[in-house]
């Protein structure tokens, strides 16, 4: 969800990854509802695409290459909210 936040300033819930390749992977998550209304709890599925800065060719590379995302992701969200 802080990923769809950081790269898609977008806010999420229930994201699931749903696809991995060489090149990246694609999560659908909820995201508010462009008819909702303030108050309104209404969402949509969207999905996301995210790409890796080099293509992972095995399994430990793909694991890699996320972990480098989310600690990316981290430090960027620590850095404006000044949490950390």
């Amino acid at each position: 969800m802080l990923f769809c936040f950081v790269h898609f300033d977008k806010i999420a819930r229930d994201a699931l990854m749903v696809s991995v390749d060489r090149m990246g992977f694609n999560v659908f998550a909820k995201v508010p509802s462009v008819v909702a209304t303030e108050g309104s709890d209404q969402y949509q599925w969207k999905d996301f695409r995210f790409s890796f800065r080099e293509e992972a060719s095995d399994a430990e590379a793909f694991c890699r290459q996320l972990v480098e995302m989310e600690e990316q992701v981290l430090e960027e969200v620590r850095s404006f909210s000044g949490v950390g």
